[in-house]
């Protein structure tokens, strides 16, 4: 049975970034290096918020095409009732920010649909050590398994 692996919008995005910057671009190749790993070894999942952050995130067109093409093989999680309640409860508790829900629904897709990890690039308010334990607490306090909340390059590195 196959490691299951949801992905936000930062990886779509990072497999086409174009930015110049040694960081962004080493991103890129760290992204494109899992995504040729991950193929037959993981579940890759995706969720109507990471598509709507592709359509609405102001990529230009060829990039956005790109990106949802990317994607639109993988099992896509739906919104629920339970995925928003959770999503609400992650703000108002604090661990994600108010000013834009996306973060909060990316961390209650991964929960609410137990997968093993949560794949992102956003080290502010998801990859981040600072928040991980208070998102476990949060999650306790439900009775849900918090996913692991990883980069690429550090799911490479727990499958060498």
């Amino acid at each position: 049975m196959n490691a299951t692996v949801y992905l936000d919008a930062t990886i779509p995005s990072f497999y086409f970034e174009e930015r110049p910057g040694t960081i962004l671009q080493a991103w890129r190749e760290i992204t494109v290096a899992f995504w040729d790993y991950a193929r037959g070894r993981y579940d890759l999942y995706v969720s109507d918020e990471t598509v709507r952050e592709l359509k609405d995130y102001g990529y230009p067109a060829e990039k956005r095409a790109r990106c949802l093409a990317l994607v639109d093989t993988l099992a896509r999680l739906a919104i629920s009732t339970e995925v928003v309640d959770l999503a609400k409860y992650y703000v108002g508790e604090g661990a994600m920010p108010s000013t834009d829900f996306g973060d909060a629904y990316h961390l209650a897709f991964a929960t609410w649909y137990r997968l093993q990890y949560l794949l992102t690039w956003n080290c502010k308010h998801l990859a981040n050590a600072n928040k991980f334990e208070h998102i476990e607490f949060l999650n306790a306090r439900r009775r849900l398994v918090s996913p692991k909340i990883v980069t690429p390059e550090q799911l490479l590195e727990l499958n060498p």
